[in-house]
């Protein structure tokens, strides 16, 4: 075996290893844009029957909700 195929063998493992990782966090990144639809779903059901300062902050959660999984998609 010369060094360049010992070179391709390791680049090739690499590579494997970068693809579980990429993987690793997509899935992740899925969970966390569950949860945080969950949570949007949660303060919207809420704003529902909130006071006036209570819409406006609850308002407010659901826009860095919203900034927060655009940011994610753009990962």
């Amino acid at each position: 075996m010369s060094l360049c195929d010992e070179e391709i063998r390791r680049l090739e493992s690499e590579l494997e290893d970068c693809e579980v990782d990429i993987e690793m966090y997509r899935n992740k990144l899925e969970d966390i844009n569950k949860l945080l639809n969950h949570i949007q779903y949660v303060l919207t059901v809420e704003l529902e029957s909130a006071s006036d300062v209570g819409k406006l902050i609850l308002s407010s959660k659901i826009e860095l909700i919203k900034t927060i999984k655009k940011e994610i998609k753009e990962l």
